[in-house]
């Protein structure tokens, strides 16, 4: 696999795209936003989830889909930050941080990764996300990402198989099941589909309630 590195800052291209007046992409629009906001509401209630800890939380426009008691975004771009700081300034809450307040994130129900693993070209970017998704959880983790090893023709984007990548280096926390997409990957409709899964973890000897038809029990 050729990963594509040289040159190339994640953090830079995504605070570039903000500041530029770009979106988080077509997965966070539509029926993509739709499916994903469906399965976590469904699961937040089934777990009795109140706090959740979203690295790369983007423009705000997924966040508005779900129902959450209390939320955290995370997010490597200060322009997003301040803009969903804005967005959201009614929800007493919320609160959305950038890299300076790190110190600040604090342990959560569930932490939260959606559509952000795949964009995280450089590989100790990869590992530091993976690690710091999984130090601030006490219960679950919930991933929305590929898992396949392949590059891509967008120099933002690298394909990993993120589930061998966990079970490598974090692997005492149990993968529950995979939710497979309602709208897999088509190349003539990049927009309304997704090489997208869930990854569903959860700490050893804490219940995790799916009630998803299709699920991959793993």
């Amino acid at each position: 696999m050729t990963i594509k590195t040289e040159g190339f800052s994640s953090a830079d291209y995504w605070e570039r795209r903000y500041a530029g007046g770009g979106n988080s992409g077509a997965g966070s629009c539509g029926r993509l936003a739709d499916f994903k906001a469906t399965f976590l509401n469904r699961f937040f209630a089934n777990n009795d989830v109140q706090s959740v800890l979203e690295f790369g939380c983007g423009d705000g426009n997924q966040l508005d889909l779900l129902e959450i008691e209390r939320y955290t975004g995370f997010d490597i771009s200060p322009t997003v930050v301040a803009q969903c700081r804005e967005r959201f300034a009614d929800k007493e809450a919320f609160q959305f941080l950038s890299p300076e307040d790190a110190r600040d994130l604090g342990l959560h129900d569930l932490t939260l990764s959606l559509d952000v693993l795949f964009h995280l070209i450089e590989p100790q970017v990869f590992a530091d996300y993976i690690a710091q998704l999984f130090a601030h959880s006490t219960r679950h983790v919930v991933i929305y990402s590929s898992n396949f090893d392949s590059p891509w023709p967008s120099a933002h984007v690298l394909h990993r198989n993120v589930r061998k990548f966990i079970q490598d280096n974090v692997p005492h926390w149990h993968l529950n099941a995979i939710i497979p997409n309602a709208y897999p990957y088509r190349g003539d409709d990049v927009d309304n589909t997704s090489f997208c899964d869930f990854l569903i973890y959860s700490k050893p000897g804490i219940s995790c309630e799916l009630h998803c038809p299709g699920r991959t029990e793993v």
